[in-house]
């Protein structure tokens, strides 16, 4: 059962960040073998950013600084979409109005949408693991999702 829940929760939070071959690497579908998976996975990996945001701050302009670490993707195995944070900083600007999209426990699972200026209270009390698909280039952010991570 948690398994299962394990892996719907990965593949929506995959679809959700544009991972549609990743959600099929998730769920064997459309794949024949635990290779193609691994392969489908690492595509999804590369063309993504994921960071680990220890700390947002707002600027006056509604912009965020976020700053925090690179996160890589572990594929292959029972563990694709395993989130590791790895020792390289990340900093980054946040455009204002960006979408922020966070991940929820409150009613079931949900990525509810957080108004920008929320950010750095959403920040330094997030229990979720702070693990974030950046979108954009780190000067020109567009676009945070937060990420389901086991």
């Amino acid at each position: 059962m948690k398994l299962t829940m394990i892996a719907g929760v990965a593949t929506a939070a995959a679809l959700m960040a544009g991972g549609a071959a990743a959600a099929q690497a998730a769920t064997g579908h459309g794949a024949s073998q635990a290779g193609t998976r691994a392969t489908s996975c690492a595509a999804w990996a590369r063309a993504h950013t994921f960071v680990q945001i220890d700390k947002a701050k707002t600027a006056p302009d509604g912009a965020q600084t976020v700053t925090g670490y690179v996160v890589r993707v572990h594929c292959g195995g029972p563990d694709d979409f395993q989130y590791i944070p790895t020792s390289k900083k990340y900093t980054g600007h946040v455009l204002p109005h960006a979408t922020i999209t966070v991940l929820s426990f409150a009613n079931g699972i949900t990525f509810p949408r957080l108004p920008e200026k929320e950010l750095p209270k959403w920040i330094a009390h997030d229990q979720n693991g702070r693990i974030f698909t950046v979108t954009g280039q780190a000067k020109a952010i567009t676009a945070l999702t937060e990420m389901y991570h086991p």
